[in-house]
């Protein structure tokens, strides 16, 4: 399937991903919580490395925000992009899950 047509000159098809609380999420620092963030911190420095994410980083909020992150992505498809956070160790271990949407933004804005 081919990308739709931009509704004006110069803007690029993207998607965000807002990170929220998982059905395994938990204030507490555990070992686990700790290995757990110490691979999705690598995870999302390598998609960001390999040009698919533009901005990451989380939200400052307090600590009891169902928020947790942001993640703005350049993907081929909104199942790409849905595959690039499935890939998360954090998602794939339950700490963190995601809302995704697609939206146009103009290029020079992004970087690409």
């Amino acid at each position: 399937m081919s990308a739709p047509e931009a509704p004006a000159p110069g803007l690029g098809l993207y998607y965000l991903a807002i990170y929220i609380r998982g059905a395994k999420w938990s204030p507490e620092v555990t070992d686990f919580v700790r290995e757990t963030q110490d691979r999705h911190l690598a995870y999302n420095d390598e998609m960001y490395r390999k040009g698919h994410y533009k901005l990451v980083g989380p939200f400052h909020q307090p600590h009891d925000s169902r928020w947790r992150g942001i993640i703005l992505m350049k993907a081929e498809s909104m199942e790409q992009a849905s595959a690039f956070m499935d890939g998360d160790p954090a998602v794939q271990a339950g700490r963190l899950a995601y809302e995704i949407s697609s939206l146009w933004l103009g290029k020079e804005t992004v970087g690409d």
